[in-house]
This record gives structure tokens, sequence and C-alpha cells, in this order.
């Protein structure tokens, strides 16, 4: 499947327990690829296509988020004295 050329696919499997379960997901390199994802799944398609359309439509904007993220999440470590464990 594909939409606005980003592909994803249609997933089914048996549970654990024994029940089946379905998604769509999506995993292309072209679109997630900077913005901190490997995969997202979606339960209908709408609902996919709303996802891949969010994820184009305001990529800058979520990879500026992004790097912000990962520069306070650094600062914070360098200056925390307790690191934990």
């Amino acid at each position: 499947m594909e939409f606005r050329g980003i592909k994803y696919d249609y997933e089914e499997w048996v549970t654990y327990s024994g029940g089946e379960a379905n998604c769509f997901s999506c995993s292309d390199l072209k679109l997630l690829d900077g913005l901190g994802l490997k995969y997202f799944s979606a339960d209908s398609i709408r609902e996919m296509e709303q996802a891949i359309g969010y994820y184009i439509d305001n990529r800058e904007s979520l990879i500026e988020t992004m790097e912000s993220t990962r520069v306070a999440t650094q600062d914070f470590y360098d200056k925390l004295l307790y690191k934990g464990d």
C-alpha cells in the first residue's frame, strides 16, 4: 500500500493468548529518517494516512523539536552530579 509516496503494510497475527490482531504499519525510511522513529502503526487506513500526512507536512518542525530535545537531554545528563544506576 502507498500514500503520498510512502509505503505501508497491513499486518495480521495471532496473539500469545490465541486472539487475532491486526494493524497498518510503516517503516519507510524516506519518511522516518531523522524523526527518531523506526516504525509506527495505526488501526485503520485513515489513521495511517493521517499520520503519514502529519509526518510529511510537519517534517522540518519535528526534526527541530527532536534536535532540541536531544540537546536538552544531553545538557541535563552532563550537569547531573548523581548519575544513578
